[in-house]
């Protein structure tokens, strides 16, 4: 996936400041993709030297001027294709966490139970943001009625909710399986 690319998704849908766009982000994009405020103003530094935005100062009088984003025709093709074309390197799961998951015997048991249940924490609190999230801006939405934009804007965030519910309870089992190993292994720390 690519940053350009959902910066420039965003300005499709809205022209914005680069602040606001990172507001956007966290409220929309950020359950599937993370990033932050640097990336995001690097990302559009590229995308205007390469014509795909274009910027505006808009003048205000009790706050410094602000710069606003908004896609160019050039920026809209870019975003059509890419849009167009399947990405099979995404297919790739690239996952450090696992990874830790699966050399966590070299920390043993307890240690390894205590990054997972710290995982977990973070999880559900990430879980709980979206679902907030989603009865703030799509609680009484009737999608028939609205854009199409709106009903996949949900969408991902009902994936990005999905997702991170399902790895709660993978890491919860595999507590579970850890607590089931050490009492069946007499507290020994080998996997």
């Amino acid at each position: 996936m690519s940053l350009p690319h959902l910066i420039l998704g965003l300005l499709y849908r809205k022209p914005d400041s680069g602040y606001d766009l990172n507001k956007r982000f966290e409220r929309t994009v950020a359950n599937f993709w993370t990033t932050d405020q640097s990336q995001i103003y690097r990302t559009l530094y590229k995308l205007r030297d390469k014509a795909w935005v274009k910027v505006e100062t808009v003048l205000q009088e009790d706050n410094p001027n602000k710069k606003v984003y908004s896609i160019t025709d050039e920026g809209h093709k870019a975003l059509v294709e890419w849009l167009q074309t399947p990405l099979q390197d995404e297919l790739v799961i690239r996952d450090a966490d696992t990874g830790q998951v699966f050399f966590g015997d070299a920390i043993g048991s307890e240690k390894l139970i205590e990054v997972q249940q710290y995982y977990i924490q973070q999880l559900k609190q990430k879980v709980n943001a979206y679902r907030g999230i989603e009865a703030e801006f799509y609680g009484k939405v009737n999608f028939n009625e609205q854009p199409l934009g709106l009903l996949l804007s949900h969408a991902t965030l009902q994936y990005g909710i999905r997702v991170l519910s399902e790895e709660v309870k993978w890491r919860e089992d595999l507590v579970e399986r850890i607590r089931q190993h050490q009492k069946h292994n007499n507290g020994e720390n080998n996997i």
